[in-house]
């Protein structure tokens, strides 16, 4: 951190950064057997030939260095293929991408998946809440297929792809083919995914000690022709964990079709997640999960999607559990269509399952921790909604900023949400780019579970700052807010508490790109930064 990061008088401020650190450790895959694979590697040369619309750009002409601390930006869908150029650098998304054109690119082929099985992506790409839009892949003979087509000892975190089109043969997935000792946080994907064998709405096959998917969704409709088929993951196999996770959509497939993840194999983990997915297909079928084998576990997880199947083992959770543990975990039987779920599942009914009822009926969830119950609903993992105000944690947010203003105290921009609360009020800012400053001179708690982007632009009015200065977020006065889940980009000051007086706290605060991180000469207050990053500042 350059001594620009934090600006202040008379204090030591220290901002903490989290790192994951991976190591490799080989494991061997389920071991079954499936038609031939005609072609088991992504193919991922000549990008260029046959496309319309693209503009060839290699990884070193990117904007930044690829080191941690300086990562290559990526502002459109070229810059996007351009990682595979540099497997192992570090990359972040500084802007929403446009990817409607690759459904023109290699002769209608798509985008390059990036990494295969001989040269893997190794390195991070951090999304920053920013959303890939219409990536589009048509590769049916094709294996490992996705964004990226395989990882090894990867990090991908805060991504979402919306209306993906994604066909390939096996391992494919809207995100990352092949995940493996891969570590995906933060991610969600929502459109169509295909394939053969080992299909899913975000991975097709997450596999290895070390792979975690954890606080991420898909809202897919996903097909697999042969087996082993999720809305979230195609198949979770060798020590790979799914934590904290959701889908939902449709899943069509052969054998193996979960709600979530067709496969639960080999000491694999599945904690605290649920699937409210439509399932259909022939054997081992389940709302969660399709197959649970070899000492895998589930544990405090739920399913309410219909799941139909033509042959054997069809359960409402899990359709076939097989020497693995099946704990603390739920399913409807009403809405499942289903009376019966492998391992030792408990069975419910939507006045169960929904409500305050919920934390009696499924005891086993930790409620006011992980899990949070809803009115009229079913319970939702803690970090998809907002913080709660109180001890009791019945109220939810006063007022919701989301950029279009559809409903009752709804707003289109952050400051006209944070002009109409009133001193106490919880603030929620749905995930999204919000391009303007933002004061803040209110008791308020102003939040962004999902993250939110708060980005300079030719936009900023100039009565607000002049060019040489611009504020993202200006905090003053006496006012006490507590701001967490946002992200900073390209200010030339991101926080500015000059002369405050309350006793401010940021939290989980992303600054990027400005001048001055965060500046607070002359704070009077008890004021406090935590769990927040500073980068290029």
């Amino acid at each position: 951190m350059g001594a620009s990061a934090i600006r202040q008088s008379g204090r030591t401020v220290l901002v903490i950064a989290f790192c994951v650190f991976l190591t490799t450790s080989p494991v061997a895959g389920i071991g079954l057997s499936s038609p031939s694979d005609t072609a088991q590697q992504s193919a991922v040369t000549d990008a260029t030939a046959g496309q319309t619309d693209f503009t060839d750009v290699n990884a070193s002409e990117l904007e930044g260095s690829g080191t941690p601390s300086d990562p290559y930006n990526i502002s459109n869908v070229s810059e996007l293929q351009a990682m595979e150029d540099e497997l192992d650098a570090h990359y972040e998304l500084v802007s929403d991408i446009d990817a409607s054109n690759t459904s023109t690119w290699k002769s209608g082929n798509g985008f390059a998946p990036i990494g295969d099985d001989s040269r893997e992506f190794v390195g991070t790409l951090d999304g920053n809440g920013y959303n890939i839009d219409q990536l589009s892949i048509n590769r049916s003979s094709t294996s490992r297929v996705g964004l990226f087509g395989r990882t090894d000892n990867a990090t991908i975190r805060d991504v979402t792809l919306t209306e993906a089109n994604i066909t390939g043969h096996k391992r494919v997935g809207a995100l990352v083919g092949y995940s493996h000792q891969t570590t995906v946080h933060g991610a969600s994907a929502t459109g169509h995914v295909s394939g053969n064998e080992s299909v899913g709405g975000l991975l097709g096959y997450n596999n290895g000690h070390n792979s975690l998917v954890t606080q991420s969704t898909a809202n897919a409709n996903v097909t697999a022709t042969f087996r082993m088929v999720g809305s979230l993951v195609g198949g979770n196999d060798g020590n790979a964990t799914i934590r904290q996770s959701t889908a939902t959509g449709s899943v069509d497939g052969g054998d193996l079709a979960g709600g979530l993840t067709g496969l639960n194999d080999d000491n694999s983990t599945i904690l605290n997640t649920y699937a409210t997915t439509n399932v259909n297909g022939s054997s081992s079928i389940g709302g969660l999960v399709g197959v649970n084998i070899r000492n895998g576990t589930i544990h405090k997880s739920y399913a309410t999607g219909s799941v139909s199947g033509s042959g054997n083992s069809i359960g409402g959770l899990v359709g076939n559990n097989i020497n693995s543990s099946v704990t603390a975990s739920y399913w409807n039987t009403q809405t499942t269509g289903q009376s019966q779920s492998g391992g030792e599942a408990t069975a419910l009914t939507t006045a169960n399952m929904t409500g305050e009822a919920a934390e009696s009926n499924m005891s086993a969830l930790a409620f006011g921790d992980v899990w949070e119950t809803q009115p009229d609903d079913y319970p939702a993992l803690a970090w998809q909604l907002p913080q709660q105000g109180g001890e009791d944690g019945a109220p939810g947010p006063d007022l919701v900023v989301d950029g279009e203003a559809d409903g009752d105290d709804e707003y289109a921009t952050i400051q006209n949400g944070i002009d109409n609360a009133s001193e106490g009020d919880i603030v929620e800012v749905r995930p999204g780019t919000y391009e303007e400053p933002i004061d803040v001179s209110k008791n308020i708690s102003l939040i962004a579970p999902g993250g939110a982007n708060i980005t300079n632009s030719s936009a900023v009015p100039a009565a607000y700052g002049t060019a040489e200065s611009q504020q993202g977020l200006q905090i003053e006065g006496p006012a006490t807010p507590q701001i967490a889940g946002f992200r900073l980009i390209n200010w030339t000051v991101g926080v500015d508490a000059t002369s405050s007086e309350g006793d401010w706290t940021v939290l989980d605060t992303q600054v990027r790109g400005a001048e001055d991180g965060i500046v607070a000469e002359n704070a009077s207050g008890a004021w406090a930064i935590e769990r927040s990053l500073i980068a290029d500042s």
